[in-house]
């Protein structure tokens, strides 16, 4: 499935991030109504991506974001950094519809959903070897 606006050859998103499904952000407002799409100096389409990170990101930190995003989009990216202490750590990035969350918060509420999914396959398992035990212990009367 091809994401609008990545090239098809970007299969999967810059090391140590994970694309999320598109969810409303909370901040609608700070999103252009075009979808985060700009015209830059030159004329070629910019992307502008909304950024929440824990902490201020240094030059150095904006700069290779940037270029990893532009390299991941194949445009110029406007980097919109927020701070966000809720996120804990790590980045979470928006442009356009696509979100990549690699944000510490991200990373806990996935590995929550995955224990609580497992500890329910793990007593949806145990009751039903319960149940097959009581069955074998039955004692029918006359």
């Amino acid at each position: 499935m091809n994401t609008p606006g990545v090239p098809a050859d970007h299969t999967s998103p810059p090391v140590g991030l994970s694309p999320r499904e598109a969810r409303p952000a909370p901040d609608e407002a700070l999103v252009s109504p075009t979808g985060g799409a700009e015209r830059s100096e030159a004329g070629r389409q910019c992307e502008r991506a909304l950024v929440r990170v824990a902490v201020e990101l240094t030059a150095d930190e904006s700069r290779v974001l940037r270029a990893v995003l532009e390299g991941y989009f194949g445009r110029p990216v406007e980097l919109e950094v927020q701070l966000d202490p809720g996120i804990l750590g790590g980045v979470w990035v928006r442009v356009g519809d696509v979100v990549i969350d690699g944000s510490l918060q991200g990373r806990l509420e996935t590995l929550r959903h995955y224990l609580h999914a497992q500890s329910r396959a793990l007593v949806s398992s145990a009751a039903g070897q319960a149940g097959s035990d009581l069955a074998a212990t039955r004692i029918n009367l006359p």
